[in-house]
């Protein structure tokens, strides 16, 4: 998936329509525990980027106003 800085991007939910889908971060989160974004359709609030994600009715995952993100490794 490539996305541009500033604009959105959906993630599409290939398995059939069913509340146990969970979308996990892998990408923001900076900690060793992946962090739950959405279950089912409702974003998890606790989440620090949760005004940037909403789940559509066939459980896509839109990500709004991507932001580049640099890791350095020393």
């Amino acid at each position: 998936m490539t996305g541009v800085a500033g604009n959105s991007v959906v993630l599409r939910c290939d398995v059939p329509v069913s509340a146990s889908v969970r979308w996990i971060d892998y990408v923001y989160n900076t900690s060793p525990q992946p962090e739950v974004i959405a279950v089912g359709r409702h974003v998890q609030r606790s989440h620090p980027n949760a005004d940037r994600f909403h789940v559509d009715a066939d459980f896509s995952l839109t990500i709004s106003h991507l932001q580049v993100i640099a890791y350095y490794k020393q």
